[in-house]
């Protein structure tokens, strides 16, 4: 099978979404398809790509951002560039590229597949025709979602239920292992945070746990791994740091910038911390904590829990306070988190063979 797929900028400063198509789009090469991946902006997820032997194509633009000439011209380019690459299936990773996965479908006579990795938009895009994406929506062969709780989303936000398939992600489990079974914890403990610094994040919330644990006596300090990308993310940093000062907490909190290896960081910390305030699709930072060794909590929001199989919602909090109290009960009963179980249980439920399995079907099905 010929795949072309689409990334506008395959780089580990963007986050899981783009590390997830990496590992899906190496393993299809792995397993013998002809792979191209059309991107706009460089990132350094190419040189993984250009190491597994994926062709790469850098085009003018993923999507038409209006009815300008300029923004035509530069969809129709960017086609052109990719005509000579005649692909069976056309696969891209958000919504935002369909303008071009349309076009680079109706060229090829090919299959058209949207991998959703994101929440629905707030905006009510797919029922309204006055825009590239309500537009384009229904030449979507099929779309992809991580879970039953994201298909339901995006069912609500517009989509219809037989265009949607539910597949897990997929994590390459000897990337992401580290054998720690057992854990010596010192007397200062470490919490971490790895993430997007962006307010969605639920950093602040966080901050207040911790500041809680401090008032209550304990010797904690909190590791916060990530960087922010938009300008409203910056003023967000500025606003937390401010924050840190006002809490008199400067000299146990400790910024490291973009994390390239997140196994080895988290595999450094005594506990991880989820804090999304948002319903995101699946959260790749939750499996890669458990798989590194560092039990993990979550905020009970989307399919968190499920994914570390917590249905008593033992270790899944619903606000600061509670999220204070769970934390300071791991510190004293880390052995009830049952962390090799909920390892097999990853390992069982997200291994990345059998998830490209389901994926390549999806890419090859015929209507």
């Amino acid at each position: 099978m010929n795949i072309l797929a689409i990334d506008f900028e395959p780089s580990s400063l963007r986050g899981g979404q783009e590390k997830s198509l990496l590992d899906v789009l190496i393993g299809l090469s792995d397993l013998g398809h002809t792979v191209v991946l059309a991107y706009v902006i460089w990132g350094d997820h190419l040189e993984r790509y250009h190491k597994a032997g994926i062709n790469t194509k850098q085009i003018l633009t993923t999507r038409n951002d209006g009815v300008k000439l300029t923004s035509w011209w530069r969809l129709i380019s960017s086609a052109v560039k990719l005509k000579k690459y005649k692909s069976d299936v056309v696969y891209i990773n958000e919504v935002i590229d369909m303008p071009l996965g349309t076009v680079l479908s109706w060229m090829y006579s090919s299959r058209l597949v949207c991998h959703l990795r994101l929440p629905p938009p707030v905006l009510p895009i797919f029922r309204k025709k006055n825009n590239f994406i309500g537009l384009f929506v229904h030449h979507i062969d099929r779309f992809i979602v991580a879970n039953e709780n994201m298909r339901h989303a995006y069912i609500h936000a517009g989509l219809t239920e037989k265009s949607i398939v539910v597949i897990p992600n997929g994590f390459p489990m000897d990337r992401i292992s580290i054998d720690r079974k057992s854990r010596s914890l010192g007397k200062v403990r470490t919490i971490g945070f790895l993430g997007r610094i962006a307010k969605y994040k639920g950093l602040h919330d966080l901050l207040d746990a911790f500041h809680m644990l401090i008032d209550r006596g304990n010797d904690l300090e909190l590791i916060i791994g990530g960087t922010p990308k938009r300008p409203e993310h910056f003023q967000y940093l500025e606003e937390i740091k401010l924050k840190i000062d006002d809490l008199r907490l400067s000299s146990r909190i400790h910024f490291k910038d973009h994390i390239s290896d997140p196994t080895e960081f988290l595999s450094h910390l005594d506990l991880c911390i989820f804090p999304s305030t948002v319903n995101e699709s699946f959260g790749r930072v939750i499996v890669e904590s458990i798989m590194a060794g560092t039990p993990i909590l979550v905020r009970d929001i989307g399919a968190t829990s499920e994914i570390i199989n917590d249905t008593n919602k033992e270790w899944t909090f619903n606000s600061k306070e509670d999220l204070a109290d769970k934390i300071e009960k791991w510190f004293q009963h880390p052995e009830s988190y049952n962390l090799e179980q909920r390892q097999d249980y990853i390992r069982n439920s997200f291994a990345l063979p059998e998830i490209l399995r389901k994926i390549e079907s999806v890419l090859s099905e015929i209507e």
